[in-house]
C-alpha cells in the first residue's frame, strides 16, 4: 500500500548512511482502513524514523504490517538499547524525551502520533525491555469495525480538531484510495 511504501522509500537511504538494515513484510489481504494518509504517513515514518535513530550501526529495523480482528496492526521494531519500564509510562508523553546515548529529540514527535492514531479512532503503544529494543505498534479500525456511529465527514471534521493539517487527501488501506473533499 502507498501509505506504507512512500515514508519508506523516503527513510532507506538514511537507512543505508547510518548502516542499519531496513526491512519490511507487509500482508496481502488487509482490510480498508479510511484514513488522513499525511497524517498516517507522518506517524509511520515517525515511528521508523525513531527507530533508525535509536538502532546501533548494522542493526535492523523491521516494518509489519498486518490484519488483526477489526483492523490493521503496524509495528515498527528496532534493535536498539530498549527501554525502562518508567521510560514507556511517559513517550507519549508531550514535551518529554528521554536523552538515551545523547540522541534526544523536541519531545512531540510520539505526543503528535499518538494524537494522530486516537484520532482516526485507533490506538497506539510500546513494547521494550533494555537489552531487547523496542516495536512501537499502532492499531487502525477497519471500516465499520467499531466505528459504526463515525460516518467519514465526522471522522474527518474529528481529525480536523484533533491535529489540523488542511489538504490532506484521505486514503483507504487496503483498498483503492478515497477522493479526497477539500478541506474547510
Amino acid at each position: 500500500p502507498l501509505l506504507i511504501r512512500h515514508p519508506l522509500e523516503d527513510l532507506e537511504t538514511q537507512a543505508n548512511l547510518r548502516g542499519v538494515t531496513l526491512l519490511a513484510d507487509v500482508a496481502e489481504d488487509l482490510p480498508p482502513i479510511v484514513g488522513d494518509a499525511g497524517r498516517l504517513s507522518r506517524v509511520l515514518g515517525n515511528l521508523v524514523n525513531n527507530a533508525l535513530k535509536f538502532s546501533p550501526p548494522a542493526g535492523r529495523v523491521f516494518l509489519r504490517v498486518a490484519r488483526r480482528s477489526g483492523g490493521v496492526e503496524i509495528a515498527v521494531e528496532d534493535s536498539g538499547s530498549g527501554m525502562e519500564p518508567d521510560v514507556q509510562l511517559h513517550v507519549f508523553d508531550r514535551f518529554w524525551h528521554a536523552d538515551r546515548q545523547g540522541r534526544a529529540g523536541s519531545g512531540l514527535g510520539l505526543y503528535i502520533c499518538k494524537g494522530i492514531v486516537e484520532a482516526h479512532g485507533g490506538r497506539i503503544d510500546v513494547e521494550s525491555a533494555p537489552g531487547t529494543g523496542s516495536i512501537f505498534r499502532f492499531v487502525l479500525l477497519q471500516i465499520g469495525y467499531g466505528l459504526q456511529d463515525c460516518n467519514l465527514l465526522h471522522h474527518r471534521r474529528n481529525l480536523r480538531e484533533h491535529v489540523p493539517i488542511p489538504g490532506r487527501a484521505f486514503i483507504e488501506l487496503g483498498g483503492d484510495e478515497v477522493p479526497a473533499a477539500p478541506s474547510r
